[in-house]
C-alpha cells in the first residue's frame, strides 16, 4: 500500500476514534476520556499533515516531471517505440513542452533503412507528396532539405486529434519527422 493512502486511512481512523472517545466522554462525564480524545485527534491532524505533505511533494515531482525537456531519443521512442541499438542518430529536435498549447513536435534523425521499414509499420501512411517547411526557418525541419526528390508521407493516428507525417530522402538515411496532436 502506498505511504500516502496509509496516512489517509490512519489520520480517518484516528479521527473517528477521537470522536467516539469524544462523545464517550461527554455521555460518562469523564475528563480522562476528553484528554484521550484530544491527543487522539491531534495525532489524527499529525498523520492528515504527514499524508498532505506526501501528496504535495509527490505534486512536485510530477510537475518537476513535466517541465524537465525529453532528449532527442525519448521522444524518438515515445513515437515508435525503442530502435535497434545504433540505428538511429537525432540531428535535431523540438518537443511539445506543454501539449496544451504547444502541438507540434519536429525530429530530424538519421536511420537505417531496415529502421525506417520499421518505422512505416506503425501508422498506415498515405503519399503525400513533398512540402514546405512546417517550421517556416528553413533548417533542419525543412523537407527541402533531404532533397528535391524526397518523398513525403502522412498518417492520421487519431482523426481530427493527431496526425503524423515523415520525410525522407531518396537513400532513406534521414528523416524529419512532424507530429501534430490536438488537444
Amino acid at each position: 500500500m502506498s505511504p500516502i493512502l496509509v496516512g489517509i486511512v490512519v489520520a480517518l481512523a484516528l479521527g473517528a476514534s477521537s470522536m467516539v472517545l469524544f462523545i464517550a466522554s461527554i455521555l460518562t462525564r469523564r475528563f480522562s476520556l476528553l484528554y484521550a480524545a484530544l491527543a487522539t485527534f491531534a495525532l489524527a491532524g499529525l498523520s492528515g499533515t504527514y499524508a498532505a505533505y506526501l501528496i504535495a511533494n509527490r505534486a512536485i515531482d510530477e510537475v518537476r516531471t513535466l517541465a524537465s525537456p525529453r532528449s532527442g531519443e525519448e521522444i524518438y521512442g515515445s513515437l515508435f517505440g525503442t530502435p535497434a541499438p545504433g540505428s538511429v542518430q537525432v540531428i535535431a529536435y523540438k518537443d511539445a513542452l506543454l501539449p496544451a498549447l504547444d502541438d507540434t513536435i519536429l525530429l530530424r534523425v538519421t536511420t537505417t533503412a531496415a529502421e525506417l521499414r520499421r518505422v512505416l509499420g506503425t501508422a498506415e501512411y498515405t503519399f503525400a507528396g513533398t512540402m514546405l517547411d512546417p517550421a517556416g526557418d528553413s533548417g533542419h525541419f525543412d523537407p527541402g532539405s533531404l532533397g528535391p526528390d524526397h518523398v513525403g508521407l502522412h498518417a492520421t493516428i487519431s482523426e481530427g486529434r493527431h496526425w503524423r507525417s515523415l520525410y525522407f530522402s531518396t537513400d532513406s538515411t534521414n528523416m524529419i519527422v512532424v507530429e501534430v496532436s490536438d488537444p
